[in-house]
């Protein structure tokens, strides 16, 4: 009606992108209020979990940054989704336009496939984001009831300030594991190059003598250098063969133990005691160096929490000169500190300053199960805003179909088809984009799985699932039950509406 009256197309084309941009910068400006409520919700969350001891600093404040990248998105995204019914709307052909859009009479209900493509796109990627999200809700639960497979209870990892020199640490460290081995407050005290959940070391390795394939052993192993005190201040159990002697660990002899999932990996259905391996310890693609197997102990989780160590060797040192221990102690734990410190303090009053104890079930093993936690959050958030938008775009455009269908729906009801005959023939159409959606939400969350079983692969990689299938079938198919629910949902109450329509005014309708 305004091209007839004169309007220039480009004018029409400037208020419609002007009315776009405004709606996007005001809903901009509202998902700037709910994320800075949210950061806040989330720190919040992050601070509890950690308990009363921990502290937390992160910058999540907003910023000019942030306001700049707000405002560019919502710029761009009213001008890019507000440009193409600006030009269908405008287009230069009056006559059509007004035959098809002036008057209800004769109308031809206009599929725009634009508008079925944006309703498809919000099913699948909130069919991705839901299914990824009850991945992870299941592993929060795995989470909180995972066994590491050794005693966390009263164990410390401790540490002293020894000076830079090496020789005088190392021979520092052994007088005081001597010392604090002899504690009645103390059940066992050890070193290790890499403490629980506290960093890895995956060196590669080639296994001799062995009758599994080549393509069936691992390219590299966890690895770790440990005193004899290791297992016994862990309470790893010893299944098979002896412990390191002390000689062993002094003079790093070329002896292993290995975990019984190593050994079930590299000589399965053999015996394990005798057996050789060589490491690449310095990464230079020559095994530089040789180890015999002479134990086995328990497979436990000392990578990650989120699960059990694929493979891993350990091998004998007495110290590794930086200061840090494994104390495992019994009793109260401030009579078992304060023994560690008289101790320290009666063989040099100098360490005590440097002197610090961190609970390894309440600092890294909280952590890795907050890492599940956070993880989970995340992903419920991002899959109830998916969520909510997919209700809220099938809501809109059924409502919309329904408002262009009016007239057509009175005639027919006027021509004796039923209302549950309408409810039905309406929902059907908006469900259309919804199915095909659904059917490319589901690809989309198999492939997303299939990226985080390869990611998963990698030995010293945490188990973001912790242990849930990739392809759980009862998360894929809850939750798309779930969405298709929703969407039912979402195209019935205007359906509904539609079915109630009296068609003396549908035919009177504009």
């Amino acid at each position: 009606m305004r091209l007839a009256l004169g309007a220039s197309r480009s004018r029409l084309i400037r208020q419609l992108l002007t009315e776009n941009v405004l709606l996007a910068l005001i809903a901009g400006g509202v998902g700037l209020i709910f994320s800075a409520w949210a950061s806040r919700l989330l720190w919040l969350a992050i601070q509890q979990a950690l308990g009363p001891g921990a502290s937390l600093v992160i910058q999540m404040s907003l910023d000019i940054r942030v306001y700049v990248y707000a405002l560019l998105i919502s710029f761009v995204t009213g001008a890019l989704f507000g440009l193409s019914p600006a030009l269908r709307f405008t287009r230069p052909d009056l006559v059509t336009s007004l035959k098809d859009e002036g008057s209800n009479a004769g109308q031809r209900l206009t599929r725009s496939r634009l508008r079925g493509f944006l309703v498809g796109g919000q099913v699948a990627v909130s069919m991705v984001l839901l299914i990824t999200s009850g991945l992870f809700l299941r592993a929060l639960l795995k989470s909180q009831v995972a066994d590491p497979g050794f005693s966390t209870k009263n164990v410390f990892m401790a540490a002293i300030d020894a000076g830079t020199d090496l020789a005088k640490t190392k021979s520092l460290e052994e007088r005081v594991m001597e010392r604090w081995v002899q504690l009645p407050e103390v059940q066992g005290v050890a070193s290790a190059d890499h403490f629980p959940m506290s960093g890895t070391w995956t060196p590669p390795i080639r296994v001799e003598d062995t009758k599994a394939g080549s393509a069936g052993l691992p390219a590299r192993t966890l690895a770790s250098y440990v005193s004899p005190g290791y297992f016994r201040t862990l309470d790893i159990p010893l299944l098979r063969g002896r412990n390191f002697t002390r000689v062993e660990a002094e003079t790093t002899a070329p002896f292993a133990i290995v975990s019984e999932s190593a050994a079930r990996s590299f000589w399965p259905a053999e015996d394990p005691i005798g057996k050789r391996f060589k490491l690449d310890t310095k990464w230079t693609g020559k095994y530089d160096a040789e180890f015999q197997v002479i134990g086995v102990v328990k497979s436990v989780r000392s990578a990650h929490l989120s699960r059990v160590d694929p493979a891993f060797v350990y091998l004998p040192f007495a110290s590794c000169g930086d200061g840090a221990f494994l104390v495992r102690t019994q009793g109260p734990s401030t009579a078992a500190i304060a023994a560690l410190r008289t101790s320290l303090q009666a063989l040099d009053p100098k360490l005590v300053p440097g002197f610090s104890l961190i609970s390894l079930e309440e600092g890294r093993l909280q952590l890795e199960r907050l890492m599940a936690r956070t993880l989970a959050m995340f992903a419920l958030l991002l899959a109830s805003l998916a969520l909510s938008l997919t209700a809220v775009g099938i809501y809109g455009v059924m409502s919309y179909l329904v408002s262009q269908r009016t007239r057509e729906i009175g005639v027919r009801m006027a021509l004796g088809a039923s209302a549950s005959g309408v409810l039905r023939s309406v929902i059907q159409q908006g469900l259309r984009p919804v199915f095909v959606g659904a059917l490319i939400g589901l690809a989309a969350a198999i492939a997303v799985s299939s990226v985080l079983k390869n990611i998963l692969a990698f030995p010293s990689s945490p188990d973001l699932l912790f242990g849930v299938n990739v392809f759980d079938p009862l998360t894929f198919i809850g939750f798309s039950v779930f969405l298709a629910f929703v969407a039912v949902l979402a195209s019935a109450i205007p359906a509904s509406r539609a079915a109630k329509v009296d068609p003396m005014v549908a035919l009177r309708y504009e």
